[in-house]
């Protein structure tokens, strides 16, 4: 990696996951270099000029030099102030550089002009002036040389003596007040070929070789670039040349009329644009000095073609950047700012900048309704349902998702097709039609083979397809759905993807009731999503960690994650994740006892879940009434609600829901005096969960049915709690941590199938 650096060579990465790689790679070879330098002997390492330095740079640099190593390394950093790395150097040990003293700077030209005798005499009234700037003192002495005012001799002892001589007007002539005025006559009184070469160098703002320099300048420039070195205002290194002073190449930009400048700009993008710097993120110095001539066509091309590749190596920030350059120099209306828009819709979204995103947005549905194009119109339907469905506005987003598909297909866009029969598939999943769902899902698939076969997108689709089978029951065809998915991701690099496949198998494991495997594969894609700056998903996988603490009775670690998923959720704005995260928080609060802060979530989440129309949400908030009432000491209207949940479970199939609000009902019938319906109800539900591959609500519906029927006084009670107890055993020998065992054992419905005594008697 540190060759691909000292080569100027950008490597390609697969995701954010492995920019972030990279940049622990860079700053771990750095380290090392002055690790082992200092190996030989105290090392002092000195930057000069930070101000110049790249971020990502000085984030190395910075970082490095705050690490307290036992090394014996001394790092000087020298900077002018600025506002834009101040923060770096916070906490760092600060020293202000004032100006050189008398004796300082007379050493400084004597060192320069290699002159032993005459100094003191003849800068005597140089000093003053010089104000202790070392370069303005410099340039004085250099100038004067120049015109023949001062000269080196010298006397009978071999010493060189500095000498006050010359009577032509120029030589006699005032020295400017200000240093830029200095430099300014200076560059004036050069001869022309010289004074070019400055323009081209001050133009290009960095180094150029001798060869570019050549072809712009179309002339012979060694001896030229020999004198300008000889004069002190160019360094020449290997086949470079760079302006010594970033001050003369300002100066020498400043003084070119407008027109020349622009004309120099184009002619030097032009001919960067026929070397390897055209393509990659290099483009985008290319597009600055397109931009600089005016050409804002190609300025936008050049843009364009650098965001692409900083978003090929998942470097968002910096295609953002770009993206925005773009959108800023092309003219309204220009295709190009369509692909500009999209990218920095997704970007935010990503990043969890809803106001941006939303703002990006509005743009492209501008753009899109006043092209007419079809295929505009699709993308910006499919990004419209996109928000919608990440904003809990379900319907409405199904019937822009539908139209996305119908206008995809008219413009022939297969892959906007089937995007939009993803969007379909997740938001019909969401409102409870699940076979609609599969169907949608089936249609992406089948669009996708047709026209252009994806293993990612294909895997996309299973993990769509994984979790509607997870809806209703087939857990392990959802678990197979899942994992073959990762290994796709896996083997595609596609970190961001994979990072959501593992959630979603997560929530198939914690549906099985393998807690700690849930909780392990959701730190895997907490992981992913933090080294690739994923922020808006994290929230439901934060959430997922917090239930599966919560099941395994550690609530204050479950208390923990669910307030950091509500946190995420109302951050980026995920409020159809959000409403799930309630109910689970209420659950919790449920559990401990607490019962006014499970009410108050539990409504909290309806009025999230009224205005999305989950119908998934709708039967969770249905059985935490029911359950709340249960606690509350009031059967009949836990009756009402599992009753109406009951119903609604069944008709879209959740089969967990269907079986836990059957087991809530017949708790709540047994306390009504109803004893054979409720016997009735958790005989069928216990007998119903030994035929599913699993159930998100298994050991809590066991144990509620076995706790109706000891109450109702059914003859089958012990026998069917020996059955119920052996699941709750297996879930207990699945959990290794001692401590998480000891918790997952005192939970009342565990303390209840194993005739334990509970820790606390609070919830269900």
């Amino acid at each position: 990696r540190m060759t691909d650096l000292a080569t100027n060579r950008v490597v390609e990465a697969f995701d954010e996951a492995d920019v972030s790689h990279q940049r622990k790679l860079a700053t771990s070879g750095v380290r090392r270099f002055f690790g082992r330098a200092s190996l030989e002997g105290p090392l002092v390492a000195v930057l000069e000029g930070i101000q110049w330095c790249d971020l990502p740079s000085l984030e190395i640099l910075t970082a490095l030099a705050k690490q307290a190593d036992p090394s014996p390394i001394l790092v000087l950093l020298v900077a002018r102030p600025d506002e834009r790395i101040a923060p770096l150097l916070e906490g760092m040990v600060h020293i202000e550089l004032k100006g050189l003293h008398t004796e300082h700077q007379l050493r400084l030209v004597q060192a320069h002009l290699g002159a032993n005798k005459g100094v003191a005499e003849v800068c005597a009234d140089l000093l003053p002036r010089a104000g202790g700037n070392p370069f303005f003192l410099l340039e004085m002495v250099d100038t004067l040389l120049e015109r023949g005012a001062l000269d080196l001799r010298e006397n009978e002892h071999h010493e060189q003596v500095l000498l006050r001589v010359g009577h032509a007007p120029e030589a006699l002539a005032p020295l400017p007040s200000t240093l830029e005025q200095l430099i300014a006559d200076r560059l004036n009184e050069l001869p022309l070929p010289e004074r070019t070469i400055i323009e081209w160098l001050a133009v290009a703002g960095a180094p150029l070789s001798l060869s570019d320099l050549r072809a712009l300048s179309e002339i012979e420039i060694e001896e030229h670039v020999a004198r300008l070195c000889a004069r002190g205002l160019c360094d020449a290194r290997e086949e470079f040349v760079e302006v010594r002073h970033p001050l003369s190449r300002d100066v020498a930009y400043l003084a070119l009329e407008r027109g020349e400048r622009a004309r120099m700009h184009n002619a030097f993008a032009q001919h960067l644009s026929q070397t390897p710097l055209a393509s990659g993120l290099s483009a985008a110095l290319i597009a600055r000095h397109f931009a600089r001539g005016g050409n804002r066509e190609a300025a936008g091309e050049s843009y364009l073609r650098a965001a692409m590749a900083a978003r090929k190596s998942y470097q968002l920030d910096i295609a953002t950047r770009f993206l925005r350059r773009v959108i800023a120099v092309l003219p309204a209306g220009d295709p190009r700012t369509v692909d500009a828009l999209e990218v920095l819709e997704s970007n935010c979204r990503i990043q969890g900048r809803p106001r941006d995103r939303r703002r990006h947005l509005n743009a492209l549905r501008t753009l899109a309704l006043g092209s007419g194009k079809p295929g505009w119109v699709a993308l910006a339907l499919a990004r419209s349902a996109r928000l919608d469905l990440d904003e809990g506005r379900l319907s409405q987003g199904l019937q822009i998702a539908q139209q996305a598909e119908q206008m995809a297909r008219l413009a022939n866009a297969p892959h906007l097709e089937v995007e939009a029969q993803r969007l379909v598939t997740e938001m019909l999943r969401e409102l409870g039609d699940t076979q609609g769902a599969l169907s949608a899902c089936d249609r992406a698939l089948e669009t996708a083979a047709h026209h252009f076969p994806s293993p990612s997108l294909t895997a996309e689709m299973l993990r769509a397809r994984g979790m509607l089978l997870l809806r209703v029951g087939r857990v392990n065809e959802a678990i197979s759905a899942h994992a073959e998915a990762i290994g796709v991701f896996h083997l595609t690099g596609r970190k961001r993807l994979e990072s959501r496949a593992k959630n979603s198998l997560a929530v198939a494991m914690f549906v099985m009731g393998h807690y700690s495997d849930a909780i392990a594969l959701a730190l895997e894609a907490v992981r992913i999503d933090v080294a690739i700056g994923g922020r808006f998903q994290i929230g439901r996988t934060l959430s997922i960690i917090g239930q599966s603490y919560a099941r395994l009775g550690d609530y204050d670690r479950a208390e923990n994650y669910l307030w950091r998923a509500r946190d995420a959720h109302q951050r980026y704005g995920d409020h159809d994740g959000r409403a799930d995260t309630l109910l689970a928080s209420a659950e919790l609060s449920l559990a401990r006892g607490e019962l006014d802060r499970a009410e108050t979530l539990t409504n909290e989440s309806l009025g999230l879940s009224s205005t999305t129309g989950s119908a998934y949400d709708a039967v969770h908030e249905k059985l935490l009434r029911a359950l709340l009432a249960l606690a509350r000491g009031r059967p009949s209207a836990a009756v009402m609600h599992a009753f109406d949940a009951r119903q609604v479970a069944e008709v879209q199939a959740y089969v967990s829901f269907h079986f836990y609000a059957m087991a809530i009902e017949a708790v709540a019938r047994v306390e009504l005096g109803e004893q054979h319906t409720g016997i009735l109800l958790a005989t069928t539900a216990l007998g119903a969960l030994e035929t599913l591959q699993g159930s998100e609500y298994g050991l809590e519906t066991r144990a509620l049915c076995c706790d109706a029927l000891a109450r109702a006084g059914s003859p089958q009670a012990a026998t069917l709690k020996r059955r119920a107890s052996v699941y709750a055993k297996q879930l207990l020998e699945q959990i290794t941590d001692v401590d998480l065992r000891s918790k997952f054992a005192s939970r009342p419905p565990v303390a209840l199938l194993l005739e334990r005594e509970p820790a606390t008697r609070s919830g269900h």
